[in-house]
């Protein structure tokens, strides 16, 4: 768990990827309200490669598209970017519509 202290939250994850860079991972997000709030955060890399298997597999048309609720890009799984991103979507009010209440 990961407390910020600038917006009083607390972060945790189910598994954290071996790969920062081509990884995704559900992160909960706990306000000082106790609300839970969950979103998966998708590595740039991690997208691309799923759009490759799927290609190959034919799943979602053949990669032609690729969804997720809740999802975030995010250029890598390290806390410090999470913090970051969690920290500008609450500050500009986009915290709610990406997230969803646990």
């Amino acid at each position: 768990m990961d407390f910020n202290k600038k917006n009083n939250y607390t972060i945790s994850r189910n598994s954290c990827s071996e790969d920062i860079f081509n990884g995704n991972e559900d992160i909960f997000v706990t306000l000082k309200n106790g609300k839970q709030y969950v979103a998966t955060f998708f590595t740039y890399k991690n997208v691309e490669n799923i759009r490759k298997k799927n290609q190959k597999t034919g799943e979602e048309l053949n990669g032609k598209y690729f969804w997720s609720s809740d999802m975030i890009l995010i250029e890598d799984l390290r806390i410090d970017t999470i913090n970051s991103v969690i920290d500008h979507l609450l500050e500009q009010d986009y915290f709610f519509d990406i997230f969803s209440e646990v």
